[in-house]
């Protein structure tokens, strides 16, 4: 059952990306594409750890694979590892965004935790990054919706 999931995660993150190019009509200026621009990187080639499905991470308006890049882009800009952000430099960047939360504080906080827990770093473009991760991480994120009910 959980495969399932994790193929259909995987599916709709292809599609998204994809729809980010095929679909955009601003050119570079679309935040989206000038942050894989600045980055290089190609958004249908973005590391498998963009646009993880972690907790809290509907407190975001737009997909996984947008407030994580922005995330990632904000680390590489100030020079920072995963393992080297705090919660109060995360909270330095949650305010700055346009309807700030304490939620999203927290999504930034337990995707941070997560690569860290499975050796990501922030410099890696396609590090190592097993489909048995996003299984682990949507196995948990189950488990925890059922316990709920």
């Amino acid at each position: 059952e959980i495969r399932r999931y994790v193929a259909l995660y995987l599916s709709i993150r292809q599609k998204f990306l994809q729809s980010r190019v095929l679909l955009n009509t601003r050119g570079v200026n679309n935040p989206f594409l000038r942050m894989c621009y600045e980055l290089r990187v190609i958004p249908a080639d973005l590391p498998p750890w963009i646009g993880l499905p972690v907790t809290f991470s509907e407190s975001f308006r737009g997909h996984d694979c947008e407030w994580q890049l922005a995330f990632y882009y904000y680390l590489r800009r100030k020079g920072f590892n995963f393992k080297d952000v705090s919660r109060n430099q995360i909270r330095n960047y949650v305010s700055g965004l346009e309807e700030s939360s304490e939620e999203q504080e927290k999504a930034c906080m337990n995707y941070r935790n997560f690569l860290i827990s499975v050796d990501v770093d922030s410099n890696q473009k396609a590090a190592d990054f097993a489909e048995e991760k996003i299984v682990r991480l949507i196995s948990e994120r189950l488990l925890a919706k059922r316990y709920e009910n």
